[in-house]
């Protein structure tokens, strides 16, 4: 059971050991391995609500991999982050979690981003399938997509 007073203050420290204390028994080491591999050692100690955009997507990554997660959905993970750290940001990515088999469902608008990452694309317009597959098959298409502006709803 879980009391109220158990809960530690918002830091990010404070919110990995108590997932480490009350659901990952002996994972601290995983989570110090994480926080170097993810360069969030510096944000440990930080209370969640200080922390930017991007620091706090390294953050929640970080939380969720604590899980090994099978199926990971990624919506938008590097838009606030340098294009160094997002770079450095996919490859962790990769490694961490396509690397052991799971899936990595990664929706991204960045066709740079998506051809770095992707094995096979799914391209969307107006919530519809547009296409699916390689993206030297889907690049075309996502092209013309992205240059088209939407057509207004009727009402």
């Amino acid at each position: 059971m879980v009391i109220e007073r158990d809960i530690p203050e918002p830091a990010i420290a404070g919110l990995v050991e108590f997932i480490d204390r009350y659901y990952l028994p002996s994972k601290t080491r995983f989570i110090e391995d994480l926080s170097h591999r993810f360069e969030a050692t510096d944000l440990l100690d930080r209370d969640v609500r200080t922390l930017s955009t991007g620091e706090r997507a390294r953050a929640i990554l970080i939380r969720l991999l604590l899980h090994r997660p099978r199926a990971v959905l990624m919506d938008e993970i590097t838009r606030f982050l340098d294009p160094g750290a997002a770079q450095r940001l996919r490859k962790q990515i990769l490694q961490e979690v396509a690397g052991r088999g799971a899936a990595v469902l990664f929706a991204s608008h960045d066709l740079n981003e998506v051809q770095a990452v992707a094995s096979r694309v799914l391209l969307l317009n107006q919530g519809q399938t547009a296409a699916f597959g390689p993206f030297s098959e889907v690049r075309r298409l996502a092209d013309r997509v992205f240059a088209t502006a939407p057509e207004p709803r009727a009402e």
